[in-house]
Protein backbone atom coordinates (compact mmCIF):
# COMPACT_ATOMS: atom_id res chain seq x y z
CA UNK A 1 0.00 0.00 0.00
CA UNK A 2 1.46 3.64 -0.47
CA UNK A 3 1.95 5.53 2.17
CA UNK A 4 2.52 9.36 2.67
CA UNK A 5 5.79 9.92 3.11
CA UNK A 6 5.52 7.91 -0.05
CA UNK A 7 3.58 10.04 -1.96
CA UNK A 8 5.37 13.09 -1.26
CA UNK A 9 8.84 12.01 -2.20
CA UNK A 10 7.27 10.68 -5.41
CA UNK A 11 5.79 14.01 -6.47
CA UNK A 12 9.09 15.85 -4.93
CA UNK A 13 11.72 13.94 -6.98
CA UNK A 14 11.23 15.24 -10.68
CA UNK A 15 13.55 12.27 -11.71
CA UNK A 16 10.83 10.02 -10.10
CA UNK A 17 7.82 8.01 -12.00
CA UNK A 18 4.88 10.09 -11.54
CA UNK A 19 1.57 8.07 -10.61
CA UNK A 20 -1.44 8.59 -12.59
CA UNK A 21 -3.87 11.06 -9.91
CA UNK A 22 -7.59 12.07 -9.82
CA UNK A 23 -7.46 15.85 -10.97
CA UNK A 24 -9.75 17.63 -8.78
CA UNK A 25 -10.29 21.60 -9.64
CA UNK A 26 -11.87 23.65 -7.06
CA UNK A 27 -13.81 26.80 -9.07
CA UNK A 28 -15.43 29.51 -7.49
CA UNK A 29 -18.78 28.85 -5.35
CA UNK A 30 -21.05 29.96 -8.07
CA UNK A 31 -19.12 27.73 -10.80
CA UNK A 32 -18.38 24.81 -8.17
CA UNK A 33 -16.03 22.24 -9.14
CA UNK A 34 -14.77 19.71 -11.80
CA UNK A 35 -12.96 15.86 -12.05
CA UNK A 36 -11.16 15.02 -14.72
CA UNK A 37 -10.88 11.24 -15.92
CA UNK A 38 -9.73 9.78 -18.71
CA UNK A 39 -11.92 7.10 -19.40
CA UNK A 40 -10.76 6.19 -23.02
CA UNK A 41 -7.20 5.10 -23.32
CA UNK A 42 -7.00 6.49 -27.33
CA UNK A 43 -7.60 9.82 -25.84
CA UNK A 44 -5.21 12.07 -24.84
CA UNK A 45 -7.74 14.37 -23.04
CA UNK A 46 -9.67 13.93 -20.13
CA UNK A 47 -13.01 13.91 -20.19
CA UNK A 48 -14.46 16.67 -17.46
CA UNK A 49 -17.43 16.24 -14.91
CA UNK A 50 -18.94 19.16 -13.24
CA UNK A 51 -20.48 19.33 -9.72
CA UNK A 52 -22.07 21.78 -7.21
CA UNK A 53 -20.81 22.68 -4.00
CA UNK A 54 -24.50 22.04 -2.56
CA UNK A 55 -25.67 19.03 -0.97
CA UNK A 56 -22.04 17.02 -2.22
CA UNK A 57 -21.13 14.34 -0.58
CA UNK A 58 -17.96 13.67 -3.08
CA UNK A 59 -15.59 16.25 -1.44
CA UNK A 60 -17.18 15.31 1.73
CA UNK A 61 -15.52 11.79 1.19
CA UNK A 62 -12.90 13.22 0.45
CA UNK A 63 -12.10 15.24 2.99
CA UNK A 64 -12.09 11.98 5.05
CA UNK A 65 -9.61 10.18 2.68
CA UNK A 66 -11.95 8.08 1.45
CA UNK A 67 -12.84 6.89 -2.01
CA UNK A 68 -16.60 8.47 -3.10
CA UNK A 69 -19.09 5.76 -3.69
CA UNK A 70 -20.29 7.83 -6.34
CA UNK A 71 -17.41 7.90 -8.46
CA UNK A 72 -16.45 4.19 -8.27
CA UNK A 73 -17.75 3.36 -11.40
CA UNK A 74 -15.93 6.25 -13.42
CA UNK A 75 -12.42 5.38 -11.41
CA UNK A 76 -12.75 1.92 -12.15
CA UNK A 77 -12.60 2.48 -16.03
CA UNK A 78 -9.91 5.14 -15.79
CA UNK A 79 -7.08 5.04 -18.32
CA UNK A 80 -4.79 4.89 -17.25
CA UNK A 81 -5.44 2.98 -14.28
CA UNK A 82 -5.70 5.18 -11.25
CA UNK A 83 -6.00 2.80 -8.46
CA UNK A 84 -2.57 1.94 -6.22
CA UNK A 85 -3.13 -1.31 -4.01
CA UNK A 86 -6.89 0.06 -3.55
CA UNK A 87 -5.79 3.22 -3.15
CA UNK A 88 -6.33 6.74 -5.26
CA UNK A 89 -4.16 9.78 -5.18
CA UNK A 90 -6.15 12.92 -5.63
CA UNK A 91 -4.53 15.97 -6.72
CA UNK A 92 -6.22 19.15 -5.71
CA UNK A 93 -5.80 22.06 -7.89
CA UNK A 94 -7.48 25.12 -5.81
CA UNK A 95 -8.75 27.83 -7.88
CA UNK A 96 -10.74 29.65 -5.30
CA UNK A 97 -7.73 30.57 -3.03
CA UNK A 98 -5.47 33.45 -2.68
CA UNK A 99 -2.21 31.56 -3.93
CA UNK A 100 -3.50 30.71 -7.48
CA UNK A 101 -2.37 27.23 -8.28
CA UNK A 102 -2.22 25.72 -5.17
CA UNK A 103 -2.32 21.95 -4.95
CA UNK A 104 -2.91 19.22 -2.52
CA UNK A 105 -2.62 15.58 -2.45
CA UNK A 106 -4.70 12.98 -0.76
CA UNK A 107 -4.55 9.36 -0.57
CA UNK A 108 -8.20 8.02 -0.69
CA UNK A 109 -8.70 4.41 0.86
CA UNK A 110 -12.00 2.75 0.76
CA UNK A 111 -13.84 3.09 4.42
CA UNK A 112 -12.19 -0.87 5.13
CA UNK A 113 -8.77 0.38 4.83
CA UNK A 114 -9.09 3.46 7.37
CA UNK A 115 -7.35 3.32 9.92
Amino acid sequence: WVCWVCLVVLFDDPTEFKPNVLMIILHSINKGYSIRINTDKNSKSPKEYCFNYCDDTILEHMENEHLPPELLDLLDIAEPRLFYSGCVIAEIHDQVDEIPGRVYRLLLRPFNMVS
